[in-house]
């Protein structure tokens, strides 16, 4: 869905926001952004026309991805600095232990984050 205003155009299909006036393409490859505007698209898209409107849609996008993120990082750190079997692997050197348990906490971490900032 294209979302316009006289400056600004949002395509929620090719997640990119672009300027009228001069032209300038911005592409978002982040997931989560691809999630977030779909689910606004479903459900309030009238928010998304409004960022849109105020010309604030760049910046709404690029502060979400920074945001979310820097959340999904604290909250794997969070549960590692918790978690015995990764402070063992850690100080025994376990690299490959070390890097499992990570990703699986981030990835943990990525529901929680996505569920309070990308779907709302």
């Amino acid at each position: 869905m294209i979302f316009k205003s006289d400056k600004w155009e949002l395509d929620t299909e090719r997640i990119t926001v672009t300027n009228l006036e001069n032209g300038r393409i911005t592409a978002f490859h982040e997931d989560f952004i691809r999630y977030h505007l779909h689910y606004r698209e479903e459900y309030s898209p009238e928010l998304l026309q409004k960022v849109v409107n105020e010309g604030i849609v760049l910046q709404h996008l690029e502060d979400l991805a920074i945001n979310v993120k820097d959340k999904i990082e604290e909250q794997k750190e969070l549960l590692l600095n918790e978690d015995k079997a990764y402070l063992v692997a850690l100080e025994s050197g376990n690299l490959l232990e070390v890097g499992r348990i990570a990703n699986a906490y981030k990835e943990l971490a990525k529901e929680s984050v996505y569920a309070s900032m990308v779907y709302v």
